[in-house]
């Protein structure tokens, strides 16, 4: 689960409730969570959302999205895009903030 969402408090209280009140395993937590039918899917679809009326900021996400290494980004669309917790930024470079969002946007981009 850590791994899924790179430590996001509000994105791990959510699935430590959902998994107590016995509404998901775990392993189907992890399955579907990044889709759109999963337990973040209103979470996903609010920042997709935000990702369709911006096609630049979009085109900076799917830049970083397909970086094997931190890279560069223009600094307000990086601004922009760790206000929105999608990425971390060490400096210049910016790199993905978690594997929930790589593997959901990735999915999502794609299309």
């Amino acid at each position: 689960l850590m791994n899924l969402v790179g430590g996001h408090p509000a994105l791990i209280h959510v699935a430590l409730y959902y998994l107590s009140r016995e509404e998901f395993t775990l392993d189907r937590l992890l399955e579907t969570a990044p889709t759109s039918t999963g337990l973040y899917q209103h979470h996903l679809q609010r920042h997709w959302v935000t990702l369709q009326e911006q096609p630049a900021l979009a085109d900076a996400f799917r830049r970083i999205l397909s970086a094997t290494e931190p890279i560069h980004t223009e600094s307000i669309l990086a601004h922009k895009l760790t206000s929105m917790g999608l990425i971390h930024q060490s400096g210049n470079q910016a790199i993905v903030s978690c594997q929930l969002y790589q593997q959901y946007f990735q999915q999502m981009l794609q299309q």
